[in-house]
This record gives C-alpha cells, sequence and structure tokens, in this order.
C-alpha cells in the first residue's frame, strides 16, 4: 500500500511537496493507529476479542476490496482500452481477477481448521 501511495504522488506533477508529506503523514500514522488497535482487541478478554477481530478484519478487507474495485480496475480498464490494438484486454483483466479470487478461495479452503 505504501508503494501504491507512493506511485499515486509521483504520478501527479500538480502536487506540492508540503502535500506529500501531509499524506505520507496521514498514511503513517493510520499503520500505527491500526497496530494500537490490534494490540489492545488482542489483549482484551476473549468474548469481546472473538466478536470485535472479524469486525475490523471485515473493515480492513473491504477498504482494500472497495479501493481495488472503485480505483485501481476501472484505471486500468481505461488505460488498456484507449489503445484500439488491445481488444482483448477485457477479457484478460477478466481472467486474471478470476484467477486471483479463484486461489484465494482454495488457499483459504487449504487452510481452514477442521473443528467438526
Amino acid at each position: 500500500m505504501g508503494f501504491c501511495l507512493g506511485l499515486e504522488f509521483r504520478s501527479n506533477p500538480h502536487t506540492s511537496l508540503r502535500r506529500h508529506f501531509i499524506g505520507i503523514a496521514v498514511f503513517a500514522m493510520g499503520a500505527v493507529c491500526g497496530i494500537v488497535l490490534g494490540m489492545i482487541i488482542v489483549d482484551v478478554p476473549s468474548s469481546w476479542s472473538s466478536s470485535a477481530l472479524p469486525v475490523v478484519q471485515g473493515l480492513a478487507g473491504g477498504t482494500l476490496f472497495y479501493v481495488t474495485v472503485c480505483e485501481v480496475i476501472p484505471r486500468e480498464k481505461a488505460r488498456w482500452h484507449q489503445n484500439s490494438a488491445r481488444k482483448t484486454a477485457g477479457f484478460g483483466q477478466f481472467l486474471t481477477i478470476f484467477s486471483g479470487f479463484a486461489l484465494m478461495c482454495i488457499i483459504n479452503y487449504m487452510l481452514a481448521d477442521d473443528d467438526s
């Protein structure tokens, strides 16, 4: 995520050095706050921690999913479709996304705890 943030800053030539530092500081403080929140959740009693941890993980996963679906994929799709020689770019992008989803499902299935 830090690499993506740096790439976004670098790709916009109209951003001042001050705005770069503000963006990096906000990003760094977000990481620190996330670490502190995780440490607090792990150290609290198990009944509260077992219900709060999935919520926090869902928020983190949802944030990454939102950024991917609403920002990264549309931008890459627009960039690839500007060139008329790349007619199959949409199918290739769909195939890549589907393969990644399938791979993550397989990994999740293989690593699942079989408590039953």
